[in-house]
């Protein structure tokens, strides 16, 4: 899967003028009708969660949702782009990092919303 994933950055980078064409060609090759706000996260955000020497889940800042918006606007579209096409196996890298760095902390939390529900 993740090969696949590669090779479509890669393909879709290539040929975009910009952040958006990108996004259109990335969506069409993966056969994705839109993206997740939860996938759009900068890092840049509001909001974080940590996981402390007790188990416990602690969330700062405020919630929210983000689009990507701050990336797609900032005018850096061709260092972006340059980047997804010419260093596209670090890129793909860090994403399954952070997916990595995330699944404890977002197991947990989905246990206390069961819990809460019940």
């Amino acid at each position: 899967m993740w090969g696949q994933i590669e090779r479509f950055t890669k393909v879709s980078a290539k040929r975009a003028t910009t952040i958006g064409a990108f996004l259109e060609t990335f969506k069409r090759k993966m056969a994705c009708e839109s993206i997740n706000p939860k996938w759009c996260d900068s890092g840049s955000q509001v909001m974080s969660a940590i996981e402390d020497e007790l188990g416990n889940i602690i969330i700062s800042g405020e919630r929210g949702r983000q689009f990507l918006t701050e990336i797609i606007e900032s005018g850096k579209d061709q260092e972006i782009l340059h980047q997804l096409y010419k260093e596209t196996a670090r890129v793909i890298m860090l994403v399954r990092d952070r997916l990595e760095r995330e699944k404890p902390i977002e197991s947990k939390l989905e246990e206390i919303i069961e819990s809460e529900e019940n």
